[in-house]
């Protein structure tokens, strides 16, 4: 438990962990304010993402990426939408925007992160195709099997 305190303290972008609880309550106080839950999600579920990429060190070359991925997939047909219905140039704007935030996170993400070690790099292997279909052999010994009889009859 000390070890997350003090990574609190020393990851500024952790402090949003404080938005955990908050998006509980206003879920209990005004659940029908689904922009502003959404909202504080996203705020919420940022810092878990990275204290999930953190703990798996095995991946970590490739969390920030999955993060991303995760809270783009999540949050991008909500924004799109209310992008699109609240500005009249649609969502040009918001595409950049999204863009700039999604180089910043990276650009933050590398300075404040050291590489992997090498024994977590490898070189990238191409895995050969694995077929889809198979061929069913045909044995000799084994019986034919008569249409007439369902596998029902004993």
């Amino acid at each position: 438990m000390k070890a997350l305190l003090k990574e609190i303290r020393r990851n500024p972008l952790l402090w949003l962990l404080s938005f955990v609880p908050v998006v509980f309550i206003s879920g209990k106080v005004r659940p029908e304010a689904h922009t502003l839950l959404f909202l504080l999600s996203v705020l919420a579920i940022v810092p878990l993402a990275a204290l999930l990429s953190h703990a798996t060190e095995s991946v970590a070359a490739s969390g920030g990426l999955l993060i991303m991925q995760g809270v783009g997939a999540a949050a991008g047909p909500l924004v799109a939408g209310l992008a699109m219905s609240a500005s009249e140039h649609g969502l040009a704007y918001t595409f950049i925007a999204t863009q700039i935030f999604m180089a910043a996170f990276g650009v933050y993400r590398s300075t404040r992160r050291a590489a992997p070690p090498d024994r977590h790099k490898g070189s990238f292997v191409v895995e050969p195709p694995v077929p889809v279909g198979t061929e069913l052999a045909v044995y000799p010994n084994a019986k034919q099997h008569d249409a007439r009889h369902s596998c029902m009859d004993v």
